[in-house]
């Protein structure tokens, strides 16, 4: 199943970006009898050893999402994903991480840690990795969102199809969104750095976000009309749609103040 869910085709790929941020995707597959021991863990150890990091300037945002239903039992139910303003601040975070975990230990009450440090023995149910550059993005003035919608892309021309995202859908969305006819916060399109090869599924990806569940299934109003040129972009994918979408909502985050979020 891991080699099924990463399919992606081997390209060299050229373009210029609106975006230089850099994130690192863990997906995981967590079994549901393991889910509150990981969550616990995540919110009351890593999320603060992340804090650390990212008020220190050594990363620029931490989450971590669980699938809001639907997809295979197969499939990974929860990814991680750690933000950087650069590849160069990506190369760099990792000098600084035995610092913050002695940190955030040393604020800790030892008994606490001597309990939570039993529960970090927990497997890390590692599905797979993945490297994404972030290219372009639009957000609505109130962008207050919980729910993401990833849609992978398989794509023999990456470059063109990117391209194509900021000529025509960025300037569409951003359009709705002002109008007051969308539901949609924020729409962003990111390019797999890595891996890559024709044994990965998809090289692209683009990621909607809403506030409510419901707003997914019933995101623009009834006389919004969709741009022809919208088949542009469809004729360069394969099989002129989205190779997967999957629905995560954001479980755990660090805040505009830096503190730990339990959604």
């Amino acid at each position: 199943m891991k080699k099924l869910f990463f399919t992606l085709l081997f390209v060299i790929v050229a373009f210029k970006v609106q975006s230089q941020t850099v994130a690192d995707i863990s997906y995981r597959l967590v079994p549901q009898s393991e889910m509150k021991t990981f969550m616990d863990n995540e919110a009351m150890y890593w999320g603060k050893i992340f804090a650390v990091l990212k008020e220190q300037g050594h990363v620029q945002g931490w989450s971590i999402n669980r699938r809001a239903g639907g997809g295979l039992a197969s499939e990974p139910n929860v990814y991680s994903r750690i933000a950087f303003k650069s590849m160069t601040q990506r190369d760099e975070w990792w000098k600084h991480w035995g610092a913050a975990v002695q940190k955030v230990e040393s604020e800790m009450d030892p008994e606490k840690l001597a309990l939570l440090k039993e529960k970090l023995k927990q497997d890390k149910f590692e599905f797979a990795n993945v490297i994404v550059q972030g290219v372009d993005q639009v957000w609505a003035k109130n962008s207050d969102w919980n729910f993401l919608v990833h849609n992978y892309t398989k794509t023999s021309n990456p470059a063109k199809l990117l391209e194509l995202e900021s000529e025509i859908t960025k300037p569409f969305f951003e359009k709705l969104m002002k109008q007051g006819k969308t539901k949609q916060k924020g729409w962003v399109t990111s390019y797999v750095l890595s891996p890559q090869g024709y044994g990965y599924a998809y090289n692209l990806m683009t990621v909607d976000f809403f506030e409510n569940f419901s707003d997914i299934y019933n995101a623009f109003d009834k006389d919004v009309t969709w741009p022809e040129q919208m088949t542009e972009l469809n004729d360069l994918k394969e099989n002129k749609g989205f190779w997967k979408r999957s629905i995560y909502y954001r479980a755990i985050y660090l805040d505009s103040n830096n503190e730990v979020v339990r959604n």
